[in-house]
């Protein structure tokens, strides 16, 4: 494992596992699909803090706006893929 420092008011926060169907749905399934998988993104879990952030540790799950989520910038750590978003960007704080 490489090491790595996060600088200002970043936090990395995990990506949740997509299951994505088999089976070719129809478009009132796929639509149902998409809003269950897509939930997931309401609790992210921080996976590492920048320098200047507080009130958020590692291992909490925070509540960022859907937009800030999709136009995240997108880092790949220890073989996963995981997003970079800015403290103001948080809306929940769930503490571990």
């Amino acid at each position: 494992m490489s090491e790595f420092k996060v600088v200002g008011s970043r936090i990395i926060l995990n990506l949740p596992e997509i299951n994505k169907p088999s089976l070719q749905l129809s478009e009132d399934l796929e639509r149902e699909w998409m809003e269950k998988e897509f939930k997931k993104f309401d609790k992210l879990e921080v996976f590492a803090i920048g320098t200047d952030v507080t009130n958020v540790e590692v291992g909490d799950s925070v509540t960022v706006n859907p937009m800030f989520v999709r136009n995240a910038e997108r880092v790949t750590i220890e073989g996963k893929e995981r997003i970079v978003i800015r403290y103001p960007d948080i809306t929940l704080i769930w503490k571990k």
